[in-house]
């Protein structure tokens, strides 16, 4: 279900960008980040991360038992390197500002 899903996602996306604006584009995908590093960073901040995330591994998987421990740091790691450049950037609308001053609160 969630390959599917994840297949069918990427087919959609150059079709949405293809019909769009570059502001439009880059508000979309600000939208995509935040729907996918909030939850993360929110739950880090309130000291919850853990307790609120849930861990799915696949079978084949070693070690599940340490990975389950230390999933969540994965979580946050990933997320902050993937918006890290965006977090030293400067400028952009004034709600892509507003978003990045909030995420580096």
């Amino acid at each position: 279900m969630k390959k599917s899903f994840l297949i069918i996602f990427l087919l959609i996306i150059p079709v949405i960008l293809a019909a769009q604006s570059s502001e439009d584009r880059r508000d979309l995908w600000l939208n995509y980040m935040d729907e996918m590093a909030r939850p993360v960073m929110q739950n880090l901040a309130n000291e919850e991360l853990k307790e609120a995330m849930p861990v799915e591994l696949p079978e084949y998987s070693d070690n599940q038992e340490h990975r389950t421990e230390v999933a969540y740091l994965e979580a946050f790691a990933r997320t902050l390197s993937g918006i890290a450049p965006w977090l030293n950037t400067e400028g952009g609308s004034a709600r892509e500002r507003e978003l990045r001053n909030e995420y580096r609160q």
